[in-house]
């Protein structure tokens, strides 16, 4: 299992989407973006279809989006390396039906261009 400060910090924010009723379903699938396809992630260690499929596509989504972004602790990726990670990542940490799906729909390869038009890393420069 992951960190389990990690897991106590998403949990514990969960308390004040859960208080509003309207938020319960959007709550769970907040809830469930860490866990892992294979069942090692958490807070609740779900594995493959148990893991809501939002909840699996928000997790390909953002982990591509932090490898192409620039952090504080490392350098922004080509969007060949994060395919490259999340093709590497898929069947363990993601479901390999979506990775490919967003490979599919990102429209490039491995050995592809860098971002495509509309979907830039973060603090880069909008296209006019």
């Amino acid at each position: 299992m992951r960190g389990a400060f990690a897991a106590k910090d998403r949990t514990s924010g969960l308390a004040s989407w859960t208080a509003a009723p309207a938020l319960a379903v959007a709550a769970r699938l907040f809830r469930s973006t860490h866990e892992c396809y294979d069942g090692d992630g958490y807070p609740d260690g779900l594995a493959r279809d148990a893991i809501p499929l939002i909840s699996r596509i928000v997790a390909v989504c953002d982990a591509y989006q932090a490898m192409i972004s620039t952090r504080a602790y490392q350098p922004a990726r080509d969007s060949s390396e994060a395919v490259s990670e999340l093709r590497r990542c898929s069947g363990t940490q993601f479901d390999p039906d979506v990775v490919e799906a967003f490979v599919s729909a990102l429209g490039t390869a491995e050995d592809g261009a860098a971002h495509p038009p509309g979907l830039q890393a973060v603090g880069s420069p909008v296209p006019a």
